[in-house]
C-alpha cells in the first residue's frame, strides 16, 4: 500500500504537496526546499493536474549570474558547512556550474558541501573534485597525499 511508503515527515507541510500555475517560481523553489522534494505536481485553478515541475526547471528559470552564485557558495554555503576550514576549498562557477576543489579531513564533508551546494537558487549542477583525508564510509579512493 502506497501509505506505508509514502513520506509525511515535514512537519512545516500538511496536505498534498502542490503548487497552482499562479504561484511564482521563487514560491515553488523554496517549497522544494523546506520539503526537501525535487519535484512537484502543478494543478490549474480548478485543482486538476496540468503538470510536474522539478528542482532543476526551477533552476533554470531563476536569473542568478555565475558571480552572485559564486559569492553565496563562498560565503554562505561553504563555511556553513566546514566552518574554521572553509579555506580549504576553492570554487569555480562557468554556466552554473560550480566545481569543488581542495581537500578536507572527511568524506562525509565532501558529500554534506555538494548537497548544500546543489540546493543553491541558479545552481545547474555540481562537480565534486574534493579529495579527503579520512572515510568513515568506505576505504577512500581519492585520500589527500
Amino acid at each position: 500500500m502506497v501509505s506505508q511508503v509514502m513520506r509525511n515527515d515535514t512537519p512545516a507541510l500538511s496536505g498534498p504537496i502542490s503548487v497552482s500555475t499562479r504561484d511564482t517560481v521563487s514560491t515553488a523553489a523554496r517549497l522544494l526546499e523546506v520539503a526537501d522534494i525535487q519535484q512537484v505536481p502543478v494543478l490549474d485553478e480548478e485543482g486538476h493536474l496540468v503538470g510536474v515541475v522539478t528542482r532543476r526547471d526551477l533552476r533554470a528559470a531563476l536569473p542568478r549570474s555565475d558571480a552572485e552564485i559564486h559569492r553565496e557558495v563562498t560565503d554562505d554555503v561553504v563555511p556553513a558547512v566546514l566552518g574554521r576550514h572553509a579555506a580549504d576549498v576553492k570554487v569555480d562557477v562557468h554556466n552554473r556550474t560550480v566545481t569543488l576543489y581542495g581537500g578536507v579531513d572527511e568524506r562525509s564533508a565532501c558529500e554534506r558541501l555538494a548537497r548544500s551546494v546543489e540546493r543553491v537558487e541558479g545552481v545547474e549542477s555540481v562537480v565534486n573534485v574534493l579529495s579527503y583525508r579520512h572515510d568513515g564510509i568506505a576505504p577512500g579512493r581519492y585520500p589527500l597525499p
